[in-house]
């Protein structure tokens, strides 16, 4: 069974298994969750967290799907991807590997 969680605004999916009548989570990488857009409006993605840019396995111009990742963060050597919302195309990458972000600063642009 998967749950979705939120800790201080950044929300994490988890897979639960029950074991012998207990609960025991199966912790996976955090994906980020981004707000629905508004159909033909752009789309800002934003950083939900202040941490470091890990990986950015998209580009400019690159056809994206819903829940594809756009990004991967990391906060206090947690792993947070940042996911696209939508399908879409992606009009421009904000940061690069090895950045430094805060909360609340443009990651990418969707079309």
């Amino acid at each position: 069974m998967k749950l979705r969680i939120t800790v201080e605004d950044v929300s994490y999916e988890v897979d639960v298994q029950v074991v012998d009548g207990a609960v025991a989570s199966d912790l996976t990488t955090p994906t980020v969750a981004t707000p629905d857009p508004v159909i033909g409006e752009p789309v800002e993605i934003k950083s939900p967290i202040s941490g470091t840019v890990l990986s950015v396995p998209v580009s400019s111009g690159d056809r994206i799907q819903a829940n594809e990742t756009l990004m991967v963060l990391e906060a206090m050597k947690m792993e947070s991807n940042i996911t696209a919302p939508s399908d879409g195309t992606v009009r421009e990458v904000c940061v690069k590997e090895g950045d430094n972000v805060s909360a609340g600063q443009l990651l990418v642009r969707l079309a």
